[in-house]
């Protein structure tokens, strides 16, 4: 008799640790996903933006391959 008590309460706990090890492996694979693409986005935008305004060069560089002329050139 025991036994067949036991057994409702064996499967809501099994359910329950089994969402909450999904819950936990999608949010930590949400979470390496968005850093991956915040980082990719901040690489691309310091590339094509930061970069160039610093050094003083286009963006177009990355397109063209040419450095823009200067006013000292």
């Amino acid at each position: 008799m025991m036994a067949k008590a036991l057994i409702p309460v064996t499967s809501t706990v099994a359910t329950t640790i089994a969402a909450a090890v999904t819950s936990t492996v999608a949010t930590t694979i949400a979470a390496v996903i968005t850093t991956a693409v915040v980082t990719t986005i901040a690489a691309v935008v310091t590339t094509a933006v930061v970069t160039p305004a610093v050094t003083g060069t286009a963006a177009a560089v990355c397109v063209t391959g040419r450095r823009a002329k200067t006013k000292s050139q």
